[in-house]
């Protein structure tokens, strides 16, 4: 598995260094930018002995927190996104409502129609 990855540019190099668990899935990697965490579901639909590759929360390099919801099959629920400053968007999958919100201020809802 790579666990280093080096490219050169014009401006110099950039680097990457990857990190994986015991399952093989990326746990971070870390660059110029920052580092980068998954965190998964435990087991598969909850059971444990199992690893899931689904992503309940990535950590971000400036303290943001991208959070997955599933259902017990594994179906994806909704995304959240948290900032430090208090920027939130949400996507349910399973409605097909889709908001968001910045400083407290909620955007309009957008229009499906039926055809």
């Amino acid at each position: 598995m790579r666990t280093n990855l080096s490219l050169q540019q014009p401006t110099g190099a950039w680097t990457n260094r990857f990190g994986w668990d015991a399952a093989k899935r990326l746990t971070n990697v870390t660059s110029q930018a920052g580092s980068f965490t998954n965190e998964y579901v435990p087991g598969v639909a909850g059971a444990s002995g199992y690893s899931s590759r689904l992503i309940k929360r990535l950590l971000l390099p400036n303290l943001s927190i991208i959070t997955n919801d599933y259902d017990s099959v594994g179906r994806q629920l909704g995304t959240w996104l948290k900032t430090s400053v208090l920027v939130q968007r949400e996507t349910e999958f399973s409605s097909l409502r889709l908001s968001s919100t910045s400083s407290g201020i909620p955007a309009p809802e957008p229009k499906f129609s039926e055809a």
